[in-house]
């Protein structure tokens, strides 16, 4: 699957506009808060996995399955803060961190 035909269908929002690796947290929509090494290779392992409904988030995948049906792009954020400041991601993004089982994304890469 083509990465720029995937990246055409999100808007990404507060994204570096350079071409290196970044690393940080990141939201998709007001469901899924992810920290990442490499965010843009993970975004794109995210967008793979729903375009082919095999994402194991059933609310991250429930909330792009609405966008698509809508024909609305779902918004991607980059949020360069401390992804353990919880109030700041509550703050910054209106999902309660406190429950962090359920939105964020602890996988290492």
């Amino acid at each position: 699957m083509n990465n720029h035909r995937l990246l055409d269908g999100v808007i990404l929002k507060n994204f570096p506009n350079h071409n290196r690796v970044i690393c940080g947290v990141y939201g998709i929509g007001s469901v899924y808060i992810g920290a990442s090494k490499n965010i843009r290779k993970r975004i794109l392992s995210h967008l793979r996995q729903l375009e082919i409904s095999d994402h194991p988030n059933k609310n991250l995948s429930l909330f792009y399955d609405e966008c698509l049906s809508k024909k609305q792009k779902p918004i991607i954020s980059y949020l360069s803060i401390n992804p353990f400041d919880e109030r700041k991601l509550t703050k910054i993004t209106g999902i309660n961190t406190s429950y962090k089982s359920i939105f964020y994304d602890q996988t290492p890469n």
